[in-house]
């Protein structure tokens, strides 16, 4: 990376405010950063709600919402892989601030299902990636009362899974009385 990238970058960001687009040609040719690095940025991007944009050829990406968060996100992604290191200032938890209502309700179905779950099971019906998962996972370890265990996401010890169950089996002895999907 060279020590006016930081500059450069601003330099990028003041023709995406005007015409709310990256063209990643022009892109690399103010960074001097390789076309991946951006590519690597966009797919980093790919499902943060807080903007919306699309790309209009495989080189030309159009912002559509929120032109200024894009911005901040995007040049943090940039510099982040261009230096190898972790975006600064960025919040690795936005995309779960937006979505954290579906994925609790989701993660409280899994666990109702099992106690032991794989990490890239989770990540699948999550819709999210590993590191986003994890990260998340130890952030909210406390408020969760889920661990991680090598491969597997783990509802601890303690965590009290009796009323659940004992719900559960109020529902299936009723369901019996009743002969609720019962085949006569």
């Amino acid at each position: 990376m060279t020590s006016d990238l930081p500059v450069r970058l601003q330099q990028l960001a003041g023709i995406i405010r005007l015409t709310n687009t990256v063209d990643i040609g022009r892109a690399c040719s103010i960074t001097r950063l390789p076309e991946p690095t951006f590519r690597k940025a966009f797919a980093a991007l790919r499902g943060d709600p807080s903007f919306k944009g699309q790309f209009l050829k495989p080189s030309l990406y159009a912002v559509q919402e929120n032109t200024e968060g894009f911005i901040f996100a995007f040049t943090a992604q940039v510099q982040s892989i261009a230096t190898q290191t972790p975006a600064a200032g960025l919040d690795t938890t936005t995309k779960f601030v937006a979505k954290s209502p579906g994925i609790l309700a989701k993660m409280e179905k899994m666990f109702k299902a099992s106690r032991r779950i794989k990490i890239d099971d989770a990540c699948a019906v999550l819709g999210i990636d590993r590191t986003e998962l994890i990260g998340w996972i130890i952030d909210e370890s406390d408020k969760l009362g889920v661990k991680v265990d090598g491969d597997f996401l783990v509802v601890g010890e303690d965590v009290d899974t009796s009323a659940w169950l004992d719900q559960q089996f109020s529902a299936w002895d009723k369901k019996e009385q009743e002969k609720e999907g019962k085949i006569e």
